[in-house]
């Protein structure tokens, strides 16, 4: 026992050593000089990128940002910190304070569309840092990035907005320091989401779902690496469902009761399609309340479009039937006289107004269900 406490007073005072000796380094500019990145004149500097998602909040669709918390985790190799020479010490790295990042050189990283980028530092700086041996520095921080996306509302509610984390590097062209994704010993080597991350208004999404991209971008002032996250946002549809499609459809079958209702009671079929047009009136001011307005059509605007489009139509019929039926009834006494050119106008008005009561009975219906089915195909599968 006394033999292992000896042991582990050793290594304390091994590692203690190792980072006093890096303080030393950092703090003098003869050997080390914090404005020059590592390897400079020599090889490129390859900077190893991997993002831990926690939770993704506040999708905006009106401001079209979304929040993302995050552990932003970066590889790089730091010859000037090297210590493997100097010190015979089995750990693979030693880990060191977060302060020490405020005195070495750091890849400049940063998130090119993001509107705002904050590190969490309560109670502390949530950053870790280790140094191994031969100069490999890796780093870990706690942060939450908001980001701007460019929302497509073309199938809303209906959509899939695909929004992008992108990382480059601000000063540091290809030719001097090159970003690639990685974690060792997974699948998915540049992103992950810890366990399922769950939302009010989209789909789960967990690491399988995410989109890596990494290339080489061309500015004016030179090429430079480029990373990017697309994370897919679904949109649940079926509150949507609930209380704006299956309420409109409803409006519209209600709209149909008309056919049935005899020709002379214009009060009651009138009242019937103006309650109608009411009930998608009112659906569409509570609707349009929620969502954001853009300059194109979306989904849901044809869907109250082709609403109204149908109970008007019902109107409209219902007007050719009062309109031929009033004739039928104005030459009714004429009829009654025996004229036979009366006669035959009363039996060809009354075969019309009738005739058309028929066919709208079984036209609408069909052609409604003909043009859903279309929009639902239109919008949901393609």
């Amino acid at each position: 026992f006394q033999q292992s406490s000896a042991n582990d007073g050793n290594l304390l005072t091994t590692e203690s050593k190792v980072i006093n000796y890096l303080t030393d380094v950092v703090q003098n500019i003869s050997l080390y000089n914090k404005l020059s990145r590592p390897k400079i004149g020599k090889q490129v500097l390859d900077v190893g990128v991997h993002v831990g998602i926690v939770t993704i909040g506040d999708i905006n669709d009106e401001d079209m940002t979304f929040a993302a918390d995050m552990y932003l985790r970066l590889w790089w190799n730091e010859p000037r910190l090297a210590y493997s020479t100097l010190f015979n010490i089995s750990d693979p790295s030693i880990t060191v304070g977060p302060f020490i990042l405020d005195e070495i050189w750091r890849p400049d990283l940063f998130f090119s569309n993001s509107l705002s980028t904050e590190i969490f530092s309560v109670p502390m700086p949530n950053s870790y840092i280790t140094i191994a041996p031969n100069g490999d520095i890796f780093t870990s921080q706690h942060v939450q990035v908001i980001s701007w996306c460019r929302f497509d509302f073309a199938k809303y509610p209906m959509d899939i907005q695909l929004c992008s984390i992108i990382m480059e590097s601000f000063a540091f062209d290809i030719n001097n320091v090159a970003f690639s994704y990685r974690k060792p010993g997974v699948k998915n080597p540049g992103a992950e989401t810890f366990g399922s991350v769950e939302f009010t208004q989209y789909a789960s999404l967990s690491t399988e779902d995410l989109i890596l991209t990494e290339k080489v971008v061309h500015y004016l002032t030179g090429d430079f690496s480029f990373l990017s996250i697309t994370i897919p946002f679904q949109r649940l549809t079926s509150a949507y469902i609930v209380t704006v499609y299956f309420p409109l459809n409803l409006a519209v079958v209600m709209s149909w009761i008309a056919f049935w209702v005899d020709r002379k009671a214009v009060p009651a079929r009138a009242a019937l399609t103006i309650t109608t047009i009411l009930i998608i009136i009112t659906i569409a001011l509570n609707t349009y309340t929620r969502i954001p307005n853009v300059a194109y059509i979306k989904a849901i605007d044809v869907a109250f479009a082709v609403a109204f489009l149908f109970v008007f139509g019902s109107l409209l019929e219902f007007s050719l039937v009062c309109h031929f039926g009033k004739k039928y009834d104005d030459k009714y006494s004429a009829s009654r006289r025996g004229s036979t050119t009366t006669t035959n106008y009363k039996n060809r008005t009354k075969d019309l107004a009738s005739c058309i009561d028929r066919v709208a009975k079984y036209m609408f219906p069909l052609a409604y269900i003909t043009v859903s089915v279309l929009y639902f195909f239109l919008y949901q599968v393609l």
